[in-house]
Order: structure tokens, then C-alpha cells, then sequence
């Protein structure tokens, strides 16, 4: 019967919403027609849509399931709420199309909904909520279900208010006023007795008197509005002015009348086609995962089932003993207690019984076991009967615990019966054991005797011992159909299903039942089932899929879209002929805006437009590399957020392009952002004009992360190249010592015996001396490759110095080698050492004529061998430069091509490596390139190479230009200003101190003493402006000479370090000169003028 109330109430709210939204819907759409104006008409659809859905839904759910869980009621009743709202607007949108007064009037009873609503939620609702024994979500429905009657209030009001307009229904308006005030009672009435209580029978027969009060004012309203709508609403309408004076298009009515005729079937069918999809999702569901847990269940009884096989072994194993045969006492306990240990933790004792039936030994000892007549228990009279292995039923233990017995027959050698050994299983303790192997993948677990149904173990320990259906049923709170359950177990024709039953709230749902047996001696005795039950929520919970909110959401997003387009779709019909034009013309800018916004607001590349005064325009993208917002972004200059060693770069780059001059359109530069990161910016940029004015558009990569990943690959390059470069010192410097021990061993060895000739003697003498002298060549080209400077360079004539140079490089040259030599760089002056550019240059020819060889001898060299010498002046711009680690400008260069056999990628990359050659070890050293390098890059200019394997190689070196003066090159020490200061040395060793004093002072400088790195942070703090020099002693104890050096350097940047003896931590200190002897200070500070 109250299946029936549920269906009738889910009915009545149906009815309360359909036909009074329908006649207001009619009442906007004609005033729509007559003033082109939509009056309320989107509002109502949307109203009526969700109003329709949510009842309509809530039917669904209780036809298949009976009861709504709390959330669905819950969602429902707030989809109903919202559509009430907004069924409300509509009315207003219809009120201030006919007439002020009714507007007014309309208004007046909005505000009335807007402060009954509040005033109940907070004088009644809040009290009664902590008294409302229910979960949270049923709490917020049943203050919705407050709202939504108060809305309905409102709505039936509104529509008594219009239906006043007309005269004959003055006296129905009033009745449908007064009796509407029921739909503000009822929610109060039902929460009340929900919160004090009241017996479920009572509240039963409330909800039914109301449901039946419900069906008389559902009988008046449909009665009511349909005399509106039918008789009265064409009288209202007739009253309304009409301000169109076209005609709306027959294709546009069509359509919209088509849309509402099909959407209502078409949303119906959708609901019930997803219910009936819900129910049988969640069937398949249940199954298959009592399906899954019965694998589980299974795995569990083949455990127990292994178990009593290995516990039978070892009573086999006992029973041939020839001690417990005779039962000697002695014996018999020491083999027992070492048996005893090799069971399981939940076997009892282990027992000796003879052919009797008499107890004659039990372990652990029992006294008052020892010696009962046991013949009498089922089992062993059975057994003494049947002389076979059993397994008894379960029973009752004199110990107090339900035990099952495991028994084997002892026989002597003749075959004669002397009784038994068994063992005493604790069945709760076993069971106990093995579910705990399962871990938590087991729910609501049973196992039972499958012979008299009881209950041997179960995680609800209240359960055990009770007949195993009689828990079931009240489980599944419904009646399980025990035969067929039973003949399911004996037969294991499905070892999982789902079975019908109801949730707590009363609500049909499904429960996964999983099973798995086991015969504990197989046809000869009782019959264990291991089941496990879960409802469906807790399945659906675990699976993570809340299909309510899923079609909640689903339904929802097509109302939107529905909402979205009927809003829309007939206006602009409507007035398409009148602004085709300006339409056509407001699209294209639209799209010319938003293609504009799409690029300027690119999550992938900041964007910025810069002036002379500042920034224009930054997209958001580029505030977030920096971490600034738009607002704090535009107050900031461009020059505010680049790396202070960059700026000057940036401000010529700039310049350049404001002033419509030459500027590379790419540039790299580094900034810095809010929080203090350094960041590696690519940026592309191009002169364009903002209002009438010069400005710069930018756009910018993030290329912080690829500079890392570089910096990292050039790091590990440079660790390969070290590793080459020391084995190939190794390897050259061993075959030099090799060669002077041996000569100065056949010396020794030849002067101990007396036989040694003078001849003998200068030969040996000749070979120490060659071999010396190719040592010292090695450790000079070496120097040249590492160094970074030039002692006696001069300005040189580059094209009078390949002139000169000429006969040197023709004479190694085979006759069928040409060597070709073009000048264009004439009266191009370099700052260098003449004799380096010349070997340099000999090194690239020589290794031309090597490659050109080694193709002539695979049989690839077609024509002459050819050697082209080519001098050029070439302008280096400031990207180049950056690419080139040089300075930008004009570099006189020198380019070597050959039709060698040319080189692969992998030779290529590896060709200025100290050390690596691909050619004999009698042919090259492996340090030729690197040597030029080394030259090239210490006269401040820079090499490129280019080369194709079989068609030959270019290479080009580049040196600095000579205008006015010499270039100013680095070199590993830094020039000393002309001005003298004080002197900081920081040591704690008492002699070295007096010698650096000795020396200094001698020369006229004062020095400063400091003991340790705390003690000179603070002198340096205190006199930085006198102290530009700090002596460190690197053998000072705990001095970590790199944070040292770092502290000293935060405090006065362009501070001179210079380190007094070297250590294995001062290796790889970047500008900082070392010194192994205190009277080398006279060297470096003898040219500097002490302070007068």
C-alpha cells in the first residue's frame, strides 16, 4: 500500500508543476507573438523542463526500485526547486508585459517567497536539524522540500494574481490563494514528526492524509488552470498592446511548436531507457563481482582443505611408529611433543586410543583425559566399527570449544586393529586463521555446516552458532529461497549471484552472495560452505560509479544546451533580414578579435608590445613565467625584469628597433623573475606602430629548460673530452718515460760491467735527448691548446702573412695535391703572433693533404687533389657573436677547403678533442686541431668547420679585426687597477704571516691580518672601501676555501683573490690566481703604486 502513496505523491508533484507552468508557458509565448519581446517565454521552458525531469525521474526510480535513496530524493527535490525559481522569474517577465499593477503585485509576492524561505530556515529548520536522526544529504532535501513548497506557494499566488485580471475568476483565484497556503504546511507538519519520532505506523498514516489532500488541491489546480487556459487566458491576451508590426515566419512556429511536441517523449524515453540501463548495470555489477569474491572463497577452502591433508600425513606418519603402536608411555611422549609441533597453531591436542575406546595418552598431557572410555562419542564408535580414517562432525569439546576430531587407524605388523591416533581441531581458531589469510578482501563472511545449517565461524561474532538462513535473511532483510540455495551449494552450479533484497531505507536492491565448499572427508562426512554477502551500494562504492550523479550531470548539461539554444535561436531568426548587414560586419570583427585574443592569450608563449615609456600590452602567460600579476607586470620596464649582465645587449637590440635600424629579428637573454629565478628567455621580435608611435612586439619562448639540458650535455661532453685528454697524456708521456728508462738502464747496466764505449754512450745519451725534446714540444703545443694569452703578439698584414706563409705550406704537399690561394682581405690588420696563425694554418693544410691521401688510397679521388686558401673580412652580427662566444664586429678570416674524404657527424662533433685522431698512430698525435683551436680562441677569434663524408672540408678561422688599437683579450689573470690598497690576508699560521708582512711591507704596502672566515667576513664588512685585496693561505684548517671566496665576494664583488699554495679544493676556481711561494707576491704587486 505505501508503494501506492510513493507512486500517487511522485504523481501529485508532477501534476502541482505540469499544468499550471504549461498555461503560464501559452500566456508568454502569445505575448512574445504580439511584442516580440520573450516575456518570460526561456524562463518557463526551463522551468517546465526541469519540473517536468525531476518528478518524472523520481517515478522512475520508485517504479523499479520502490524507495529513493537519500541523495536521490535529495538532487530531485532541488532540480524541482531551481525550476519552481525560475518559473517564478518567467511569471514576473509575463506581469510587467500586461500591466503595472500586476507587476507590483507579482513582485510583492517574490519578496514574500524570499523572506518566508529565510525566516523558516532559520526560526525552524535550524532548530530541528540536530534533532533530525538522518544523514547530512537527507537533511539539505528536507530544507529544499521547505523551499520548494513555499515556491509552489508563490507560483499558485502568481497565477491567482493573473487570473484576477479576468472577472469570472475573481472567486477562483481566491480559493486557490487560500488553499495553496496547505503547500506551506505541509513540509512542516511531516518534519516535525520525522524529528520528534514518531512511530513508523504514525508517520505512515500522516503521509497518507496528506498525500490525499494533495489529490484534492491537484484535482482543483488542474481543474482551474485548464478553465485558464482554455476559456479565459485569450481575454487576457487580447488586453496586451502590440508593438510588432511584422508577423512572426510560419518555418519559425513550426519548429518551435516541433521542439516542445518532441522534446517531453524524447527526455521521457531517455529517463526510462537509463533507468532500466541502471538496473541491469547494476545486476551485472552484483554477479560479477560474487563471482569475483567466490574465486577468493575458493582459494580459501583449498587452503583449509590442504591443511587437514598435511595434518593426515603426519597421523599417518604416527600410526606406524612401532612405539605409539604399543603404546610405550615413555616413548610415546617425547614422539608426541615433537609431533605436537610440527600441526598447526589451532590443533587442540593429539590424542592415542586403542581398540577399546580407551583414552590411553593425550598431548599436551591431560590427566583426567588419560584412561576415559571415549566409545561412546559418535566418531569413535563409528570408527570402531568401520576401522577407517574419519573426520568427525562437529561437537562440543570437554575443553569448551567446538572441535572437529581427524582420526587414523593404528594396525601392528600382523595387521591386527590397536585403535587410533587423532588430533583435536579448535574450528573457530582455524577458520579464524585462514580468513585472516584473505585479508580484507573479504565482506560480510559465514561459514556453516551444510548438514544441520549452524554457523561455524563469521566476522560478525555474534552470528556463530545460529542457523546460517535465519542470519541470511535478516542480512538481506527479505526471505532467501533456501531450497534453491541449498541445491546451488551441494551442486557448485554457480559459485557467485546476485540475490533480491532491500537496503536499510527499505529500497529493492541486489546482494552479491559468493560461495565455496569443501567435504572434509570426501563422501563420508559432513560438508562446509564458506559464503560471502555484500549489498550493492557498498559493490557500486567500491567500483567508484555513483550513477545517480552520473545521469543527474548528463541531463542537466542537455537542459543547459536546450535552454542556451531556445534562448537564442528565434530572436535571431527574427531579426536576421533586419541586421543581415550589420551582423555581417559586427561577425568579422568578432572573429578578427577573437583570432587577435586566441594568439595574444597563447598558454604556451608570452606576448608583450613595448614602447620607449614601458610596457603596452602583456598577455597573461608571460606574468606567469615571471610570477607577477597583469597589474604588477605593467608597472615594471622591460630593463626591470632583464638580467643586469644582459641589459646593455637588450637596450641596443631595443634601440635598434624603435629607431627602425638594423636589429636581429631572434635574441636570446636572460631575466629575472619575482622570486629571484634566472630564467633564459628566445624572443622574436619586430617594429610595428601603436597609435601612431614606434613600439616593439615580442614573442617569448621559455627556453630555460632546453639552456639546461644543453649546459648538462656540454657538461658531460666536456667530461668525455677529459677523460680523452688524460688517457692521451698518459699514453704519450708513458712511451716518452719508457724510452729514457730504458736508455738509462742499458747506461747503468753497461757502466756496472765496465764495457761501455763512447759511442755506445752518446747514442743512449742522443736517444734520452730526442725523446726529451718531443716531451717538451708535447707539454708546449699543450700550453698553446690552454692557454689564454699571448706574450710577444704584433699587428700583422693577413693577406702579406698567407703570402709569406705560402712556400712553407707547399712544401709537404704531394705533386698531385694543387694548392689554390685567393686574398681578398687586403689591408686587413690582425693583432697575433705571427708564427702561431702559421702553424695553425699548417696544421688545417696538413690534415687537408692527410684526407685527400686516405681518398686516394680507397680509390675515390676522381681528378687532382685540390687545397683552396681563401682570406675574407666578415662582419659578425650580435646573434652570431653570442653563437661564437666572441665580441660582434669585423673578423679577418682564413678558410682552408679541400676535396678530402670528408668526415662524419660523429668525427665532427669530437674534432678539437685533445688526443683524438682517426688516423695511424705513427700518422697523427691527435693534437693538431685542438692546438688551433687553442691559438684561435687566445687570439680572441673563433673556428668553424663544415665537412661532408666523401666530398671534402671546410675550415674557417676568424680573428679580431685591428682598427685603432689591440683587441683587449682575456686572459686567466686579471689586469690590476693602477690604484693601490690595503692588503687582507687570512691565515692562522704565525711564520707565514711574518714573511707576507716581510715582503709586502717591504714593497709599501700595509696588511691586514684575519684567523679565520668569520673574523675576515667582518673585517672585509667593516673596511671594504680600503681593503681591495684578500691573500688566502688554502692550507688554513676548516676554512672551505669555495665559501670562503663566495662570502668574500657577496660583500665586495670585484674583490682580487689570490691563493697561497694550491690544493685539490682550489682546482677549478675560476679567476683566481695561486701561487706556491710567498716572495711571488713581489711579482704580482711590485707594479702597483702604494696608497700615498
Amino acid at each position: 500500500m505505501f508503494f501506492g502513496v510513493k507512486l500517487i505523491s511522485q504523481i501529485l508533484n508532477f501534476v502541482f508543476s505540469f499544468f499550471p507552468i504549461a498555461s503560464l508557458m501559452y500566456l508568454a509565448y502569445k505575448i512574445w507573438e504580439k511584442k516580440r519581446t520573450q516575456s518570460g517565454f526561456s524562463h518557463l521552458l526551463f522551468a517546465f523542463l526541469l519540473t517536468f525531469i525531476a518528478p518524472f525521474q523520481t517515478f522512475l526510480l520508485v517504479f523499479f526500485f520502490e524507495y529513493l535513496y537519500d541523495y536521490e530524493a535529495s538532487i530531485a527535490t532541488i532540480v524541482f526547486w531551481v525550476g519552481l525559481i525560475f518559473a517564478l522569474w518567467g511569471t514576473k517577465k509575463i506581469a510587467e508585459n500586461i500591466s503595472s499593477g500586476l507587476e507590483e503585485e507579482i513582485k510583492r509576492v517574490i519578496k514574500w517567497v524570499v523572506f518566508i524561505s529565510v525566516l523558516l530556515a532559520v526560526v525552524y529548520y535550524v532548530p530541528i536539524y540536530f534533532k533530525l536522526q538522518r544523514t547530512l544529504i537527507w537533511k539539505i532535501g528536507a530544507l529544499f522540500y521547505i523551499f520548494s513548497g513555499i515556491a509552489l506557494w508563490g507560483l499558485f499566488t502568481s497565477i491567482s494574481h493573473i487570473a484576477s485580471l479576468v472577472e469570472e475568476l475573481k472567486n477562483g483565484a481566491k480559493i486557490l490563494r487560500t488553499l495553496s497556503f496547505y503547500l506551506l504546511i505541509e513540509p512542516l507538519i511531516y518534519l516535525t514528526l520525522v524529528s520528534f519520532e514518531v512511530l513508523p505506523s504514525w508517520l505512515f498514516k500522516a503521509r497518507f492524509v496528506m498525500s490525499f489532500i494533495s489529490v484534492l488541491l491537484a484535482i482543483f489546480i488542474v481543474s482551474f488552470t485548464l478553465n485558464l487556459s482554455i476559456k479565459h487566458l485569450p481575454k487576457i491576451i487580447a488586453g496586451i498592446e502590440t508593438f510588432y508590426t511584422g508577423r512572426i515566419k510560419p518555418l519559425s512556429i513550426r519548429k518551435l511548436r516541433s521542439l516542445i511536441l518532441i522534446l517531453l517523449p524524447f527526455i521521457a524515453v531517455l529517463l526510462i531507457l537509463q533507468t532500466i540501463l541502471i538496473k541491469n548495470y547494476i545486476k551485472y555489477e552484483v554477479e560479477r563481482y560474487a563471482l569475483e569474491k567466490s574465486k577468493l572463497l575458493k582459494t580459501l577452502a583449498n587452503s583449509i582443505e590442504f591443511s587437514l591433508e598435511n595434518n593426515f600425513k603426519i597421523l599417518e606418519e604416527l600410526s606406524n611408529d612401532k612405539d605409539i603402536i604399543e603404546i610405550n608411555i615413555p616413548s610415546l611422549q617425547s614422539k608426541y611433543a615433537r609431533a605436537f609441533q610440527r600441526f598447526p597453531s589451532y590443533i587442540g591436542n593429539v590424542s592415542r586410543v586403542d581398540e577399546k575406546g580407551i583414552l590411553r595418552y593425550t598431548f599436551p598431557p591431560d590427566p583426567k583425559a588419560i584412561g576415559r572410555d571415549i566409545s561412546y562419542q559418535a566418531h569413535i564408535k563409528k570408527f570402531l566399527i568401520e576401522k577407517k580414517p574419519f573426520v568427525s562432525e562437529v561437537f562440543r569439546s570437554v575443553q569448551g570449544y567446538d572441535a572437529v576430531a581427524l582420526g587414523q587407524p593404528v594396525f601392528d605388523i600382523r595387521g591386527n586393529f590397536k585403535g587410533n591416533v587423532s588430533c583435536l581441531i579448535d574450528v573457530k581458531k582455524m577458520l579464524e586463521h585462514f580468513s585472516k589469510l584473505a585479508g580484507e578482501g573479504l565482506d560480510q563472511f559465514y561459514v556453516f555446516n551444510l548438514n544441520n545449517q549452524k554457523i561455524l565461524y563469521s566476522n560478525d561474532l555474534s552470528s556463530i552458532g545460529q542457523n546460517f538462513f535465519e542470519v541470511a535473511n535478516k542480512f538481506v532483510r527479505a526471505d532467501i529461497k533456501k531450497d534453491e540455495l541449498i541445491s546451488s551449494f551441494e551442486n557448485e552450479t554457480a559459485n557467485g549471484k546476485a540475490i533480491e533484497g532491500r537496503h536499510k531505507w527499505l529500497r529493492k536492491i541486489k546482494f552479491a552472495l559468493s560461495f565455496a565448499k569443501i567435504e572434509l572427508l570426501k563422501n563420508d562426512t559432513e560438508t562446509w560452505v564458506f559464503v560471502n554477502l555484500i549489498d550493492e551500494v557498498t559493490v557500486l562504492r567500491k567500483t567508484f560509479y555513483h550513477f545517480q550523479l552520473y545521469y543527474v550531470l548528463f541531463f542537466a548539461s542537455i537542459l543547459i544546451f536546450l535552454y542556451l539554444y531556445l534562448t537564442n535561436i528565434n530572436s535571431i531568426r527574427y531579426t536576421f533580414n533586419l541586421e543581415e548587414e550589420i551582423n555581417k560586419q559586427a561577425e568579422e570583427i568578432i572573429q578578427s578579435e577573437r583570432k587577435y585574443r586566441e594568439l595574444a592569450e597563447n598558454p604556451l608563449v608570452g606576448l608583450a608590445i613595448y614602447d620607449e615609456n614601458g610596457f603596452i600590452f602583456v598577455n597573461r602567460r608571460l606574468c606567469e613565467m615571471f610570477g607577477y600579476e597583469p597589474d604588477e607586470f605593467m608597472n615594471l620596464t622591460p630593463t626591470d625584469i632583464i638580467h643586469p649582465e644582459d641589459k646593455e645587449k637588450w637596450i641596443q637590440r631595443a634601440i635598434g628597433l624603435l629607431r627602425g635600424g638594423y636589429a636581429p629579428e631572434k635574441a636570446t637573454y636572460r631575466a629575472i623573475t619575482k622570486n629571484g629565478d634566472v630564467l633564459y628567455l628566445t624572443c622574436y621580435s619586430k617594429r610595428i606602430i601603436h597609435q601612431h608611435k614606434p613600439a616593439v612586439q615580442t614573442v617569448i619562448f621559455d627556453s630555460t629548460k632546453e639552456k639546461l639540458q644543453e649546459d648538462m650535455l656540454k657538461h658531460l661532453q666536456r667530461v668525455e673530452s677529459i677523460g680523452t685528454f688524460t688517457m692521451g697524456i698518459a699514453h704519450d708521456f708513458n712511451n716518452i718515460l719508457q724510452i729514457i728508462i730504458a736508455s738509462a738502464q742499458m747506461i747503468d747496466f753497461k757502466v756496472s760491467r765496465g764495457n761501455i764505449k763512447p759511442e755506445e754512450l752518446k747514442k743512449y745519451i742522443d736517444n734520452i735527448i730526442s725523446i726529451s725534446n718531443r716531451g717538451a714540444e708535447l707539454i708546449k703545443r699543450l700550453k698553446i691548446f690552454t692557454r689564454k694569452e699571448i706574450p710577444g703578439a704584433e699587428v700583422l698584414d693577413l693577406d702579406q702573412m698567407i703570402s709569406e706563409t705560402l712556400n712553407i705550406i707547399k712544401m709537404p704537399l704531394p705533386e698531385f695535391i694543387d694548392i689554390d690561394v685567393k686574398l681578398n682581405a687586403k689591408g686587413s690588420k690582425v693583432f697575433a703572433l705571427k708564427t702561431e696563425i702559421q702553424q695553425a694554418l699548417l696544421n688545417i693544410v696538413l690534415n687537408s693533404k692527410d684526407a685527400i691521401i686516405e681518398k686516394m688510397k680507397k680509390g675515390l679521388l676522381n681528378s687532382q687533389g685540390k687545397i683552396i686558401v681563401e682570406t675574407r673580412i666578415r662582419e659578425i652580427s650580435t646573434e652570431e657573436a653570442e653563437v661564437f662566444k666572441v665580441k660582434p664586429g669585423k673578423y679577418a678570416c682564413v678558410r682552408v677547403i679541400d676535396n678530402g674524404i670528408g668526415m662524419d657527424e660523429k668525427t665532427k662533433v669530437r674534432v678539437f678533442e685533445p688526443f683524438f685522431t682517426t688516423k695511424q698512430p705513427e700518422i697523427g698525435t691527435g693534437l693538431g686541431m685542438p692546438t688551433v683551436f687553442g691559438i684561435v680562441v687566445s687570439h680572441g677569434g673563433f673556428i668553424t668547420l663544415d665537412s661532408k663524408l666523401g666530398e671534402g672540408t671546410t675550415v674557417e678561422i676568424c680573428l679580431p679585426v685591428y682598427e685603432k688599437e689591440a683587441p683587449k683579450l682575456e686572459t686567466e689573470k686579471t689586469k690590476v687597477e693602477e690604484q693601490k690598497k690595503n692588503i687582507m690576508l687570512i691565515s692562522e699560521n704565525r711564520e707565514l704571516k711574518n714573511e707576507v708582512r716581510r715582503v709586502l711591507e717591504g714593497i709599501g704596502f700595509d696588511v691586514i691580518f684575519a684567523d679565520d672566515r668569520v673574523s675576515a667576513f667582518k673585517i672585509l664588512s667593516e673596511n671594504s672601501d680600503k681593503i681591495s685585496f684578500v691573500l688566502i693561505d688554502s692550507k688554513t684548517p676548516r676554512l672551505h676555501l669555495r665559501e670562503v671566496i663566495a662570502e668574500l665576494k657577496i660583500v665586495k664583488p670585484d674583490i682580487r683573490v689570490v691563493l697561497l699554495y694550491s690544493t685539490p679544493e682550489s682546482v677549478g676556481l675560476e679567476n683566481i690566481e695561486v701561487i706556491e711561494n710567498p716572495d711571488e707576491l713581489i711579482k704580482i704587486f711590485s707594479s702597483i703604486k702604494p696608497t700615498s
